[in-house]
């Protein structure tokens, strides 16, 4: 039994920590390997939404969007490391749709739709403080910007 629960906490150690070698800073190193360049996304990317339910359109920087787009993802009370995690993922999916440019429907052209069938949605301010309370833009914003720039790969492309 022993045998087991120690071969357990050592898959469970190694499951855990696999992401944290996959996450990719956007920092100095940036800069001397040319991930940025060869990204073509730095920390000034905007992404084009579309809610089509209104039919608003708009821009959001990468860093507010993955703000705005964590509340729908965890709870409120979630650990501050799984919230960052949860924050990397979600820039991730962002850079995702820069790079795969705009896409156009019924003569609009956007990187993401309120579209929680094909997209991965971010909240407006009363959805977040009705799920996470008052405050709790602030509080996914906080996350988001302890991750600023980072985001998973795998062999240097963007995972999700």
């Amino acid at each position: 039994m022993r045998e087991f629960i120690g071969a357990a906490a050592v898959w469970t150690a190694v499951i855990c920590a696999l992401p944290v070698f996959m996450i990719y800073t956007g920092g100095a190193e940036e800069a001397e390997t040319g991930e940025e360049y060869r990204l073509g996304i730095g920390a000034e990317a905007v992404l084009t939404v579309y809610d089509p339910k209104t039919g608003e359109m708009g821009e959001m920087s990468l860093e507010e969007y993955t703000a705005r787009a964590l509340p729908a993802q965890v709870p409120c009370g979630t650990e501050a490391e799984a919230m960052k995690a949860q924050a990397a993922a979600a820039r991730t999916y962002g850079v995702r749709r820069l790079m795969a440019g705009l896409t156009e429907d019924n003569g609009v052209k956007y990187h993401i739709a309120r579209d929680s069938d094909n997209y991965q949605i971010w909240l407006t301010d009363s959805e977040i403080e009705m799920i996470w309370g008052e405050g709790g833009y602030e509080k996914a914003l906080s996350a988001a910007l302890a991750t600023e720039g980072e985001i998973l790969t795998y062999e240097g492309a963007p995972i999700i």
